[in-house]
């Protein structure tokens, strides 16, 4: 909010002192009348007490005489809303859960859960694929159509060169006479002649407009498995990953991310648990999401109303943006400034005379602005969570930035669990690529899935390796019987 003059501001601080004499009834949580004892508050620190939200819509006339600007006239206070309870906007009534536990008892339910609907289009369209390119070829002996059960094959195949480290491999190499494993599951001929073929979509009713059209169907798909498979918890976070690093005419460069350069994914995650529930592609000027506030509103409208907190870096924070999640979306979040966001008041920006560890609080109603000098670099957070100044008397740093801190690397997390172990082989096909980019992902979640159904007591990143030695032997064991 910007004004002209302290004409102005006067005038709108009595208009304001006048209505907050009329009460207000406090938002009602969806379900909450049905399941008392499932409401859980965002903070895991015990001291916390839960509430009303009567303290929300604080009128800033208290602020007088404490008042902050932006650039822009944007008006802040020095003073924290007096408060002693939880606001509405921290209370959840959602826990974490696998939704579809009942159908999970081994590796590959996990997986299939995930990714069986998607194989059904890969089929489909790979033995057309096949149809086009077996005439040209005089050996038809690994030229026939294939199956569910030999595509299934072919992914554990990929699951097992994954884990081996062997993904990198040319398949001389990896059919090597000492190889025993490839052998029995498939030629080395067969490999490479279905690699070659699998196709994602119909050529000749592609829409030639729609630059991710080679892959859309298979990806849509896969995402909406993902979704309904289960329910994060509290925190998500919401990041971008980076893959190929091939001829894609919608590549892009960001220096932050371990790959550099590549296709660019937009990403939200579990912060706990580190499960990828959606995600949205950029696929250059034919992409829907022309900022970075328009993938946030995307991603978050599967977890629209539920009092959940987002995480996400310095891309996407800006303060409209974090006005429209509470108001419309009912979702508090957290995330760093850049420093030439005209609403951050002048004496929060770097300046030497601050001394290391100080901390700085601006509060606009639900919004709550730190600015803290750690020994380096003066760092810049807003959150719509927090509305108290807190100060960790351990580390001296705010609150504010140790959950952020807790919870920023849900994305980044998940993005390593990918490298550790990816099936993506060297190829120039864009689509081709970014399946494999999907076999990973689904690698994951379904772990994810397998142990929290089974092993809830096993840290999910540390089963990695186990569950995808068990799923790249259970894949192919129907083919090899």
């Amino acid at each position: 909010m910007a004004f002209r003059n302290d004409d102005e501001l006067e005038r709108y601080l009595s208009n304001i002192a006048d209505d907050s004499e009329s009460e207000t009834e406090p938002l009602e949580t969806e379900g909450a009348s049905d399941n008392e004892n499932n409401v859980s508050v965002h903070s895991e620190r015990d001291d916390i007490v839960s509430g009303s939200d009567d303290d929300d819509d604080v009128p800033l006339s208290q602020f007088r005489g404490s008042v902050l600007r932006g650039y822009n006239g944007h008006i802040w206070s020095a003073t924290a809303p007096s408060s002693s309870r939880t606001p509405q906007r921290n209370i959840v009534n959602i826990q974490r859960y696998v939704q579809v536990n009942s159908y999970i008892e081994t590796e590959k339910d996990a997986f299939m859960t995930l990714f069986s609907k998607s194989l059904d289009i890969v089929l489909t369209y790979t033995n057309q694929e096949i149809d086009r390119r077996a005439p040209k070829y005089k050996d038809q002996r690994f030229t026939h159509k294939t199956d569910k059960t030999k595509i299934e094959a072919l992914i554990g195949l990929l699951f097992y060169a994954a884990v081996n480290k062997d993904i990198r491999k040319s398949t001389t190499e990896m059919w090597a006479p000492t190889s025993c494993l490839y052998k029995s599951i498939i030629s080395e001929s067969r490999f490479n002649f279905l690699l070659l073929c699998l196709r994602f979509d119909d050529k000749d009713s592609r829409d030639k407009e729609d630059k991710f059209a080679p892959i859309r169907e298979a990806w849509k798909i896969f995402i909406d498995s993902c979704m309904k498979a289960y329910q994060p918890g509290y925190y998500a976070t919401i990041d971008e990953q980076l893959g190929f690093r091939g001829k894609c005419s919608f590549r892009v460069y960001i220096s932050s991310k371990p790959d550099k350069y590549g296709m660019k994914i937009v990403s939200i995650c579990d912060a706990k648990a580190y499960y990828m529930f959606d995600a949205s592609p950029y696929i250059g000027k034919g992409t829907k999401a022309k900022t970075a506030a328009d993938y946030v509103t995307k991603l978050a409208k599967s977890i629209k109303g539920s009092g959940r907190n987002i995480t996400f870096d310095n891309s996407f924070t800006s303060v409209p943006l974090a006005d429209q999640l509470l108001k419309e979306y009912r979702l508090t979040c957290i995330g760093t400034l850049r420093k030439n966001k005209r609403e951050i008041p002048p004496p929060f920006l770097p300046n030497k005379s601050k001394s290391a560890l100080s901390s700085q609080f601006a509060f606009d109603r639900e919004k709550t602005l730190v600015s803290f000098t750690p020994k380096v670099n003066k760092v810049i957070l807003l959150s719509t969570m927090h509305n108290k100044e807190e100060i960790n008397p351990v580390t001296q740093k705010p609150v504010i930035i140790d959950d952020y801190n807790a919870t920023k690397g849900g994305v980044d997390t998940f993005d390593k669990m990918i490298h550790n172990y990816t099936t993506a082989r060297s190829t120039r096909r864009w689509p081709l690529r970014f399946f494999f980019g999907m076999l990973d992902q689904a690698g994951v979640n379904s772990m994810i899935l397998y142990v929290e159904t089974k092993h809830p007591n096993i840290p999910a990143n540390k089963f990695k390796s186990r569950f995808l030695k068990k799923l790249a032997l259970q894949l192919p064991e129907p083919h090899m019987k």
